[in-house]
């Protein structure tokens, strides 16, 4: 599939920006995971208010496997949107937000229009 997909230049560039974009995804995912590290450790009072998130490759020690799913997807929607404020107060804790928004804006930006060909080609 992905040889067929290689064979056109279009295709080559659409494969190359696909795999480009998960690695900008995945890095997204790993800043996200220090914010709720920070959080945890930091700010222990917001990450239980917040219903102690996991992150998407970090869960607490100790914690029950899948513990935080339901928190992890509410806090990353949310954290695109609103800048916590416990985040507001540091520098470094604001730049890990900012990197995961912006990986996740690229991820949006780069796969919706891929996918809307891919979809749009098979009609």
């Amino acid at each position: 599939m992905i040889l067929a997909a290689t064979s056109s230049p279009l295709g080559l560039v659409c494969v190359t920006l696909l795999v480009i974009a998960v690695g900008v995804l995945l890095y997204g995912f790993i800043e996200f995971d220090r914010l709720v590290r920070v959080e945890r450790q930091l700010y222990r009072e917001h990450w239980e208010s917040d219903g102690s998130p996991c992150g998407f490759f970090w869960g607490a020690p100790g914690s029950f496997p899948f513990a935080g799913y339901f928190s992890r997807n509410r806090a990353a929607f949310r954290w695109l949107f609103r800048t916590p404020a416990w985040v507001a107060t540091s520098p470094e804790h604001s730049q890990l937000l900012r990197r995961f928004r912006i990986c996740v804006t690229t991820w949006n930006v780069v796969c919706l229009p891929l996918a809307l060909g891919i979809i749009a080609s098979y009609k």
